[in-house]
């Protein structure tokens, strides 16, 4: 009896300690989740919006357009082309107003306030990717490096997902609101619900959508370069942006491309 009594407890033990590491595994894949940059938040975020309805919506919009798949249209985009200012805030409207519907539909706000920044040196600002490339975000000083451009990556625009603390959703300009002391300090801190992601689309003008899960500052997930250019300006490592899982957004900047390729 004795003998029957050891041999189950040794077996609750056991089994005990198996359901504990199978919690912990759970557990520190969700902290992995959470702390890992290149995590697509954006993915999660848009969860709860249905693949079907975002094919039929890309793929009417795309027709409507152009009579071709998303492969070719993707082909079809001219990565070394540049585009005037002109264009790039016509680019990034356009895309804007797409992020509006798909952000009703998230259950998020968005604006295009994606970056902007207070006194600095005249160096350029940028963003790192995930591959180690700079993306020229503003070229504060053209006379820095004798007006050469040595970035392969220009941005065209952007935009930022965020939950909004009184509940609005879709496009929004609650941030310039002045009952909600709007100002480059405060950046979205006055308007975001800061329990929830903020997230950063970067328009590329090589047809790539780049993301970044941000804080309330403007200058989020951006850095300057000093007044000669270097990028060694920043003595800590520089988080970068990822290549978006954000089909759908990938789809709808080639889209809008097309246009001008």
């Amino acid at each position: 009896m004795k003998r029957k009594l050891l041999m189950f407890s040794i077996l609750l033990f056991f089994i005990s300690g198996c359901s504990s590491n199978k919690k912990d595994t759970k557990n520190s894949s969700v902290e992995r989740v959470k702390t890992d940059p290149s995590h697509s938040v954006a993915s999660e975020i848009f969860s709860t919006i249905s693949e079907e309805m975002d094919q039929s919506v890309s793929q009417e919009k795309v027709h409507s357009e152009k009579n071709s798949d998303t492969q070719e249209s993707s082909v079809s985009v001219n990565i070394n082309r540049r585009y005037t200012e002109v264009e790039k805030r016509t680019i990034s409207n356009e895309f804007l107003e797409w992020a509006g519907e798909r952000a009703t539909m998230g259950g998020m706000a968005v604006n295009d306030s994606y970056f902007t920044h207070g006194a600095s040196g005249r160096g350029d600002w940028y963003a790192m990717t995930t591959d180690g490339q700079h993306v020229l975000v503003q070229q504060q000083d053209p006379t820095i490096r004798n007006g050469k451009d040595i970035y392969s990556i220009h941005s065209l625009g952007g935009v930022v997902f965020y939950t909004s603390k009184y509940g609005v959703t879709g496009l929004s300009d609650e941030i310039n609101d002045q009952q909600n002391h709007p100002s480059t300090a405060t950046g979205f801190s006055e308007v975001a619900n800061p329990d929830k992601p903020i997230v950063k689309y970067l328009l590329a003008d090589n047809g790539i959508v780049y993301e970044f899960q941000g804080t309330a500052s403007f200058t989020s997930g951006f850095y300057v370069t000093d007044d000669e250019g270097n990028f060694d300006y920043w003595p800590t490592e520089q988080v970068p942006f990822f290549v978006s899982e954000d089909t759908a957004a990938q789809e709808e900047l080639q889209r809008i491309l097309l246009k001008y390729n």
